[in-house]
């Protein structure tokens, strides 16, 4: 017989992986704004010119020049948080989950509020071109106070969680959005400028940004790979 305490505890830890779900569904979302000039200043050359602002600080470059570095190190942050969220994997996870969703929220409210009509999103090759001093602080300052309720709760209700062993299917997912490499660098680095060619390139460049996850989501289909570390208990930290 299930006590009433303990249904509590099951409905909340249940509530809390689908939280945790949609959170780690919206920073693939937000890491389109990373991936798509870490990966076009790659393979555009110095014909793609890229640019953001976090807290009144500007920041961008051509290529890989300006500060593309900052590109690089968002970019492993951003894998970082995708691979230990779905992996189960918790000890630096809180912390890097608020860190991320941190510093968009609070730069997207900074924008909002100091400067409203230069804060919108453009993108050059696909024409657009959008005010987000609304948008901006209600999508990525509300997911940052869900990302905190989501860990307070995860640290006082969280159950062990077990570390899934990765399988064929993850190894799989890696190989397909590896393979995109190349034909992406035909598009963009040889396509027309802003032209059709580059166009696909970019929509391919995010469709793979949000398969990204698929690498490091435990997938039922599969079996564990040879010498791939097996399933663990990890204690809640």
């Amino acid at each position: 017989m299930v006590s009433g305490s303990q249904k509590q505890q099951i409905v909340v830890t249940t509530d809390g992986e689908r939280l945790l779900r949609i959170l780690l569904g919206w920073t693939a979302v937000t890491l389109i704004l990373v991936w798509l000039p870490l990966i076009r200043g790659l393979m555009d050359g110095t014909s793609y010119v890229w640019g953001t602002s976090y807290w009144g600080i500007s920041v961008g470059g051509s290529g890989i020049g300006g500060e593309y570095w900052l590109l690089v190190i968002q970019g492993f942050f951003g894998l970082s948080i995708l691979g230990l969220g779905w992996r189960g994997v918790r000890t630096p996870f809180h912390g890097l989950l608020l860190l991320w969703h941190g510093a968009f929220g609070t730069a997207a409210v900074y924008s909002a509020v100091t400067n409203p009509e230069a804060y919108r999103f453009r993108g050059d090759t696909m024409g657009i071109d959008v005010s987000l001093a609304w948008v901006g602080p209600l999508f990525f300052g509300g997911f940052f106070l869900l990302c905190i309720l989501w860990v307070l709760n995860d640290l006082q209700h969280g159950k062990r969680r077990t570390v899934s062993a990765w399988t064929r299917t993850n190894t799989t997912w890696l190989v397909v959005l590896l393979t995109m490499l190349p034909i992406q660098f035909v598009l963009l680095g040889f396509g027309e400028e802003r032209g059709l060619t580059d166009q696909i390139g970019v929509v391919l460049t995010i469709v793979q940004c949000l398969l990204l996850a698929r690498i490091f989501k435990p997938l039922a289909s599969g079996p564990p790979c040879a010498n791939s570390i097996p399933s663990v208990e990890t204690p809640r930290i």
